[in-house]
This record gives C-alpha cells, sequence and structure tokens, in this order.
C-alpha cells in the first residue's frame, strides 16, 4: 500500500573518485559506466525508457564551461568564481524570483544555459513529465562566502515554489547534479555534457533509484546535493516531526539575519533522502564536517559495542543529546564538493556497500562488485564496509580514512567526555544517591478501589489472569496466534480503549525487520529526558539531561526524577471533574503544561493516579499525543518531556502508542499493582524463583519480569518496522488509525494516516464514561471476561464454532 506522503527506495549507490584529487574526465566515464551497471537496481515503466531515475554528482567542470564561455563570447571574471545551478521548470515565475535573490547578495548572473538534451532517450511516462532543463552561471566576484549565500538563495526559492513547478537540483561554487527519470544507460545519451571530453571531476557520485512505495519523479531522482542513499528511513515521520518542533529553536550566526530563510527545514511530502540531504546540509554550514554530520545523523549501534574506546563512546552518547537516529537500512555516498567524499553504512549493515582501491589511486564504492572494468589497473584492497562503519577520503591530502580513524577524530575533536560527566544525569546514579529502591508498599491499595479502578480502565479478566499473570511469571510476552478475528471497535459487542484503535505498521517490500532476540545488540530503549537543544551547536550545557534506560518505570525510579535537582519537574493531573466535558479537560491540560513549561518545566509528569468517584480521565495516549501536538504547534514541545503516570496501560503495545506519540516514559502503577496483587494471593510465582522465596522478594521479582516481559514487546514492535532506537521511534507516529474520524485525528493525532472513518472526540468520551459509570456508579463493580481470546462469553469471533463446523 503506498501513502501519498511517504517515499522509500532501495536502489544502487557508489562514488568513484581519484583519492589524490585529480580532476579527468576518466573518472567521469567511469562513474556513468557503473551506474550503467546497476540499471538492474531501477525499475523500468513499460515503455522500456521511463525509470524510477538516475544521475550523478560531480564537481563543477570549469574547464567545460569555460569552452562554453569563451564560444559564446561571455565574461567571467575568473573561471574560479563560477557558480553553476541545474533547474527543472515548470513555472517560468521561479526564474524572477531567483534572480532577484541573487541580485540581491551580490551575484552577477552572466546567461542561462537550456541543457543540450535528446528527447529520444526517453520513455513517454517521462517526456510526459519533463520540465524544461536550464542552467544559470552566476560570477560570485566580491561575494563573500558565495556557497552560503548560493545555499540561503536556494532555501528562499524553496518557500515560493514547489518541487514539481521550479526545482533547483543544485546551486554551488563546487558540485553540479545531472538527473532525470530515465534509465542508467540513456543518462549520457539524453545529457550529451557528460560525453565532453572537458566535463571533468575528481569524484564522481552516482545513484540508480528504485521506488517501492512511490511514483517516479523527475526531482524525486537521485543524487541530491550532497549525498545519495540506498535504503529506508523507517524513523523518517518522527525525525522531521522533532525537526518540525525544533526548528522553532534552530539558528546559527553564520546565517545571520536570514536564520528564517532555512526553514522549514524539511517537508512532509518530500523524500526521505531528500530531508535527510537537507539536515545533513544544515549541518555542514553551521561547521560540522561531513564524516560528523553523517555520524550524528546515522550512528553506529555504539550503546552495545564494548570494544569502542570510552571517548568515541561519550561522542555517540552527546551526539544522541542533540539528534534523534535517522534509523533504518542505509547505504549513503556523501561529499562537501570540495575537500572530503565518503560512504558510510547504518547500524544494521542492511545495505551492502563494497570498495576497491587500485594501486593509481582510483577508489571505487557501491552496491556491487564488478561496476567498474578495471582492464590492467591492479588492487590493491578490496573490502566492505560493515554496520555502522564509514569511509572517508581526503581529496587534498590524498588520504583514505577508515572507521577507526574517523571515529578517534570527532571524539578527539572536544571533549565530550567532560561535558558528559559533568552535566549528564543518569537515572541508575540517581536512584543509589537518593536511596530510592523498588517498594511494594508503594502499590497498596484498597481491594474495592484496585476493582474499581480496573473496571474504570477497562482491564478484563483475562488481561489480569492470563496475560500480566504470564508476563510476571516468565518475563516475556504472551505469545498469540497471527492475526485478529475480533470485529473493528466500533462494531465490538464491548467497548474498547482507544489504543485498540490503532495499528501497528511493519517492515514490507525491501525493508528488512529486524530480529529482535539475535540482533538484540543493535537495539536501544535509551531515552534522554529534558529540554532538546539546538542541535547546530555543541555547548556543554547542552549534556543536561536525565538518562533512562527503558521507557517503563517504577515509583521508585519516578521518585528519584522528582528529586533529581537539576532539571526542573513539574506534574500535571489528566483526571477532571465529572461535569465537564472531555474537550474542555483535554483543553485545561494543554494550558496548564504550556504554563508549567512557560515557567521552565523540563520534565512534566501526566498522571490519572488521583482518579476517583467524581471524576473521569483523559485516554492517557489522547492526553499524550494531543498534549504533543497542541505543544508542536505552539513550538514548545522540545522544551520538555513528558513521563505519562497511567492506570491504563498494561500491554507492550500501550507502551509503544504512547511513546510513538510523543511520550518518554511511562509507568503502569495499575498493571504492577495488579503483579503484587496477584503474588499476594497465591495466583502468580515466578518461574526464576524458588517456592520458598519470601512475598516480598517474589513481589519484586515478579514485577522486575513484568517489565522486562514489557521491554520485550516493545523490541519486537520496533523490529518489525526495522528500527533499532527507541530514541528515534519516539513521535515517530508508526501506527494507522482505525475507525477514527479524519477531523479528530488530525487535531490530536496529526500526521497518522486514517483508514475507514467512524469515531470522533464524543465517541471516544462516550465510550470512556461507560467505563467510568460501571466503575463508580455501581455498588459493587465487577471485572468482566472480554472474549478476546477465544470464542466464549464476550466478544464475536470470525472463526468461531459455527465457521469451524461450515468447513468439515
Amino acid at each position: 500500500m503506498a501513502w501519498n506522503n511517504i517515499g522509500y527506495d532501495s536502489c544502487g549507490v557508489g562514488f568513484l573518485c581519484d583519492i589524490n584529487g585529480k580532476a579527468s574526465h576518466e573518472i567521469v566515464k567511469l562513474g556513468i559506466e557503473a551506474v550503467k551497471n546497476l540499471t538492474h537496481r531501477g525499475a523500468v515503466g513499460a515503455d522500456g525508457k521511463t525509470g524510477d531515475g538516475v544521475g550523478i554528482l560531480t564537481q563543477i567542470p570549469r574547464k567545460f564551461f569555460k569552452k562554453y564561455l569563451d564560444k559564446e563570447g561571455l565574461k567571467i571574471s575568473d573561471i574560479n568564481n563560477l557558480a553553476v545551478g541545474f533547474i527543472f521548470s515548470k513555472n517560468s515565475e521561479g526564474f524572477k524570483v531567483l534572480e532577484e535573490t541573487l541580485k540581491g547578495f551580490g551575484f552577477k548572473i552572466i546567461a542561462y544555459r537550456e541543457v543540450p538534451h535528446d528527447n529520444d532517450a526517453l520513455g513517454v511516462g517521462a517526456f510526459r513529465e519533463k520540465p524544461e532543463l536550464w542552467q544559470i552561471l552566476i560570477d560570485t566576484e566580491g561575494v563573500e562566502n558565495p556557497e552560503l549565500k548560493l545555499f540561503l538563495v536556494r532555501k528562499f526559492v524553496e518557500k515560493h515554489f514547489s518541487e514539481d513547478e521550479f526545482y533547483i537540483t543544485s546551486l554551488s561554487t563546487r558540485v553540479i547534479v545531472y538527473k532525470g527519470m530515465l534509465i542508467a544507460p540513456y543518462l549520457d545519451t539524453f545529457y550529451p555534457d557528460l560525453r565532453d571530453g572537458d566535463f571533468e571531476s575528481s569524484f564522481v557520485i552516482f545513484h540508480q533509484r528504485y521506488s517501492t512505495n512511490t511514483l517516479p519523479k523527475w526531482y524525486l531522482a537521485q543524487p541530491f546535493r550532497w549525498l545519495a542513499h540506498n535504503g529506508e528511513i523507517n524513523t523518517i515521520r518522527g525525525n522531521r516531526n522533532w525537526m518540525d518542533t525544533l526548528q522553532h529553536e534552530v539558528e546559527h550566526e553564520v546565517f545571520g539575519e536570514y536564520n528564517d530563510w532555512i526553514k522549514p527545514i524539511v517537508k512532509h511530502d518530500e523524500s526521505d533522502t531528500a530531508s535527510l540531504d537537507k539536515v545533513f546540509e544544515l549541518l555542514m554550514f553551521a561547521g560540522f564536517s561531513p564524516e560528523h554530520a553523517i555520524n550524528m545523523l546515522i550512528p553506529p549501534a555504539w550503546e552495545h559495542i564494548t570494544e569502542l574506546p570510552q571517548k568515541v563512546r561519550d561522542f555517540f552518547e552527546y551526539q544522541a543529546l542533540l539528534m534523534k537516529p535517522w534509523d533504518g537500512p542505509a547505504a549513503i555516498c556523501f561529499t562537501d564538493g570540495e575537500r572530503t567524499v565518503g560512504a558510510h553504512l547504518d547500524r544494521n549493515g542492511l545495505r551492502p556497500e563494497r570498495y576497491i582501491l587500485t594501486e593509481d589511486g582510483l577508489l571505487i564504492v557501491g552496491s556491487e562488485v564488478g561496476m567498474v572494468d578495471l582492464d590492467e589497473r591492479k588492487v590493491i584492497e578490496r573490502g566492505r564496509l560493515g554496520p555502522g562503519d564509514t569511509l572517508s577520503v581526503d581529496l587534498k591530502e590524498g588520504k583514505i580514512k577508515k572507521t577507526q580513524q574517523v571515529l578517534e577524530e570527532l571524539a578527539n575533536s572536544k571533549p565530550y567526555s567532560e561535558w558528559i560527566d559533568k552535566f549528564l544525569l543518569r537515572l541508575s546514579d540517581l536512584e543509589i544517591k537518593k536511596k530510592k529502591v523498588f517498594d511494594a508498599k508503594a502499590y497498596g491499595g484498597d481491594k474495592e478501589e484496585r476493582t474499581r479502578k480496573w473496571v474504570a480502565f477497562n482491564y478484563s479478566e483475562e488481561e489480569i489472569n492470563e496475560i500480566i499473570k504470564h508476563q510476571g511469571e516468565t518475563g516475556h510476552i504472551y505469545t498469540y496466534s497471527m492475526g485478529d478475528d475480533t470485529p473493528l471497535p466500533p462494531l465490538r459487542e464491548k467497548p474498547t480503549n482507544l489504543f485498540r484503535f490503532f495499528k501497528q505498521r511493519f517492515a514490507q517490500v525491501t525493508n528488512p525487520p529486524i530480529d529482535p532476540i539475535r540482533e538484540k545488540v543493535v537495539m536501544s530503549l535509551k531515552m534522554n529526558l529534558g529540554h532538546k537543544p539546538n542541535f547546530l551547536y555543541e555547548k556543554p550545557e547542552y549534556a543536561k539531561r536525565l538518562q533512562i534506560e527503558s521507557p517503563v518505570l517504577l515509583q521508585h525510579q519516578l521518585d528519584a526524577i522528582r528529586e533529581n535537582g537539576e532539571l526542573k519537574v513539574a506534574e500535571v493531573s489528566t483526571t477532571y471533574d465529572e461535569n465537564l466535558t472531555l474537550k474542555e479537560a483535554l483543553e485545561n491540560l494543554f494550558q496548564k503544561v504550556e504554563e508549567e513549561i512557560k515557567n521552565g518545566a523540563e520534565i512534566v509528569i501526566l498522571s490519572d493516579r488521583d482518579l476517583t468517584r467524581g471524576k473521569k480521565y483523559i485516554p492517557a495516549l489522547l492526553a499524550v499525543s494531543g498534549l504533543f501536538q497542541y505543544l508542536n504547534r505552539k513550538g514548545l514541545a522540545h522544551r520538555a518531556s513528558y513521563i505519562i503516570e497511567t492506570g491504563e496501560a498494561r500491554e507492550d503495545h500501550h507502551i509503544a502508542t504512547l511513546v510513538g506519540y510523543g511520550a518518554s516514559a511511562v509507568h503502569p502503577y495499575l498493571a504492577i499493582e495488579t503483579v503484587k496483587t496477584l503474588v499476594e494471593e497465591g495466583k502468580l510465582q515466578p518461574k526464576n524463583l524458588p517456592a520458598e522465596t519470601s512475598l516480598e522478594n517474589k513481589v519484586q521479582q515478579a514485577v522486575a519480569n513484568y517489565v522486562k516481559s514489557l521491554e520485550e514487546g516493545v523490541r519486537k514492535i520496533l523490529s518489525k518496522m526495522g528500527i533499532s532506537t527507541l530514541n528515534s521511534y519516539q513521535a515517530a507516529e508508526i501506527f494507522d488509525a482505525v475507525c477514527l474520524n479524519k477531523d479528530f485525528v488530525d487535531e490530536y493525532f496529526t500526521g497518522t494516516n486514517t483508514t475507514v472513518e467512524a469515531y470522533g472526540l464524543s465517541d471516544i468520551e462516550r465510550i470512556y464514561n461507560t467505563f467510568i459509570e460501571k466503575a463508580y456508579k455501581t455498588e459493587k463493580p465487577k471485572v468482566e471476561k472480554s472474549g478476546e481470546m477465544k470464542q466464549g462469553r464476550g466478544e464475536w469471533h470470525a472463526w468461531n464454532a459455527e465457521v469451524v463446523r461450515s468447513v468439515h
């Protein structure tokens, strides 16, 4: 199924370079040969010529353009002052805006050049979509930092036109991109420039696109301005959401009065690689090296690599405080267009990237071996990038840097270890410092009140006596058969919690899931709480955050957070007077939290623990997501982290949805109290403890087992989508809403796809009012059977006894 706001691809990618930085046409020819030999990695239309997209990124061929200027009688102060823009145009108004903005920065426009091209190389589909192809030649004499100014010009133009109207493939003093919606064998046929012997470069980044979930477009072809990418950014929605949130804080002195021009940082209707390229570009202009930027965006699995030096671990730990990983299978080729060209692989190594180095300094990196005929060249080294590896070439020094050297240089560039040691709070340390240990008494309570809360939060008999019991006994999630044959929420016999209206997505087509058991080493549940800073700067105080190892918290851990002494904590109830409407309660909640954040709160605890007679509660998922979206629109969501203390959450799906819509952690207090009750009643015996163990130790172990099972379940959910880190899963909204009205979803779950529409806010309020009435308007409430797990009293099943009889 293809959603109109998702762009994924699985392609062929690579680069060639002369490691000594010598520009030649041979490098360009070899780059084109390489991408032609990756044709099988792209899709071809029925006409045999329309493709998903192919292209190359090279240095500006100054010799080639000098010849053109001389031929046309055009003047330039110095050929080294040449900048070139390549434009796909369907709207001539774009040229006016471009010209005015360029002149405003002092650039001199030499000429427009209609790019020579052969339409016979295009298929019917590509020709129908083809924009006008123009190059603008610019004299940068007298302009200070022209590359930065050209970036700002392009960002300004992008604000006024869609990619389909007026798209600048490149605008630079360093690089140029030739690409299009064709297939690789026709690239240099369509663009005869590429066959000219004066078209020289010391490197070529090439890309053959294979789109799995989007239709091809001219502007979606790769490379983009600075990189090419084979893979999928599985967390792309979350990454974009965080960019939207953080852009209220993002600014840098290098952009001066033009900071607003760089926003929005990304768009939600572009491909995942386009967004990645934009953030990579932004980091480079802010002073980050290409190697630093790519490792910040797509870090290795540093959390569990024991052989990593501590200073390298501290480097990545600090980067995780600035940037959430852009997680998913990825083989990247990148450049700054001047000194560096390189390649990088994701933490799982789920895309191939091999390299060959010859004696005469030719380095070939790509998705496959055999892309280029080496003739008589002598190969002196062969290899492949492993998970999280970086390979970088310094074209000025003629040196190749591999992962160890790259990471050591990055780790030594600033005193990251000092910053981490001085400012980063760790929950595990706080527990010791504040002498906080698990205490079963924190989950005590009146039996009648506990039953009322079970009913109020819609617990079922099966959940208590089978699912939660099993988790407390074994430390593993309950194993179900595949699928769910009960009706959609509005058609059910009994009303259900809001969590049930959301379905998890899963990896498909070329995007592999992860094995959460065998590949656990690449997965991490770490979360960093507190104010998320401007990621364009690295400052010591930006390490002032609170790190937790798991999204599932217990009472003593929550108490330690409350008493941390460094980050201001605010607590806001999600319960409300029964005379108010749910909409009024939501508005009150949002305003209270907004006020707390403006008063300096960096951690906000939302709690329904004070639920009692005469009160109702806001559904936990609605409270978290609605609040996050409200604060996001206000430009405040990044200034705090949100912990939800709720009696409603008890399953791994509940934890995943809460984190997926913005929570940093969850305290499922009623589920923990349920585990304790089952142990005390003799219904639950932890299997990893002898029967004669004291009751206190049994409770503690059963609770530990339950928490472990939730963590296991969350890892499994992440793995199904091919995501490794909970940090990048947060607010990624990787769910589809089922049977919820689009208006309701747009308001409180912005960006989530809706399928069948049915219920809105008033319907959800009615359902939860039913739960409250059963709990507090009844003299002796009773936990009912749901019939979820098997046919019987309760929910109807599609695979029922009558169906079974009828097929025999």
